[in-house]
């Protein structure tokens, strides 16, 4: 299963803190995806993260992989040299809320509603 990843040098903060000493060698993620219901899904395809680590408790920095199936007849039904945008989002949504079960405590009967999502291209 093809995995996204993001070197540290191409990605240098997160919200003003350094990520650099957080590399993914020493704080590796496997490719295993997460348990559907920690996302809120009912079908095991349509996860597209794997299980989130914590790198800072302090800081409140976590990561996690991006992992997917190219036969996923929603987000690949035609051919694409890039990843799709509702896929990234999909990942993004998943990732808080999962985060939000396993190191927050957050009730698995919680709603979650994605309300603002922004991203910077330097």
């Amino acid at each position: 299963m093809p995995t996204i990843t993001q070197s540290s040098d191409e990605v240098q903060s997160i919200s003003g803190h350094q990520i650099s000493e957080y590399s993914p060698q020493e704080y590796p993620i496997n490719d295993k995806k997460i348990d559907n219901e920690i996302v809120h899904k009912n079908n095991a395809k349509n996860v597209v993260i794997a299980n989130p680590i914590i790198l800072s408790r302090e800081k409140n920095i976590f990561r996690t992989k991006i992992v997917f199936d190219l036969s996923h007849e929603f987000f690949f039904d035609h051919s694409l040299q890039h990843l799709p945008g509702l896929l990234l989002i999909e990942a993004a949504r998943q990732f808080g809320t999962a985060i939000s079960h396993q190191f927050f405590d957050v009730p698995f009967d919680s709603q979650f509603i994605l309300h603002d999502l922004n991203k910077a291209l330097n």
